[in-house]
């Protein structure tokens, strides 16, 4: 595998009822998986924010945009694709 990666995060605390904490923040991936085949190297863009809404991060709401573009695209396998990913953590 072979690949490198970038990665900011804006926190801003924010302190109201509602929210405590906010943020914003982005990746760049590039990878290739298998450096011994050809077109398999894909990269990954994630864009997102997220709210933290008890202390010590307990619980915390995250919406992501994902977009992957392979090289080559594989047909019913390995296809350019954007995702919209919801995450809910909750920590007991």
């Amino acid at each position: 595998m072979n690949g490198y990666f970038a990665q900011a995060l804006l926190r801003i605390n924010i302190m109201k009822s509602w929210c405590r904490t906010f943020e914003v923040g982005g990746r760049y991936e590039s990878t290739d998986p298998l450096t011994s085949v050809d077109d398999n190297q894909f990269t990954t863009i994630t864009g997102g924010i997220g709210f933290i809404f008890l202390p010590e991060n307990d619980a915390r709401l995250q919406f992501n945009l994902v977009q992957t573009n392979y090289k080559t695209e594989v047909p019913g396998s390995l296809k350019n694709n954007l995702q919209f990913v919801t995450q809910l953590q909750l920590r007991m």
